[in-house]
């Protein structure tokens, strides 16, 4: 089985929250920095069926919630 991962994208405002401050947030969450078109990775241990997908992007939801940082989730 090929590894999935979700990745996502960041856009970051000025009168937002830091950069460092948002990494801390989504490596509590499980992702990991990443180079090149993306900001970070998670890497799922297991095939996520949909509910899974959904959960996540709930957590990111919820944490980045008041940030003013806007994000793209997408999974390969």
């Amino acid at each position: 089985m090929k590894t999935v991962r979700t990745y996502i994208r960041l856009w970051f405002s000025s009168d937002g929250a830091r950069p460092s401050e948002i990494g801390g947030l989504l490596t509590s969450l499980g992702f990991q920095p990443s180079k090149g078109g993306y900001d970070y990775v998670y890497h799922w241990r297991k095939k996520p069926n949909i509910d899974d997908l959904l959960e996540l992007a709930r957590h990111v939801q919820l944490t980045l919630k008041g940030t003013k940082v806007y994000y793209k989730l997408e999974t390969f």
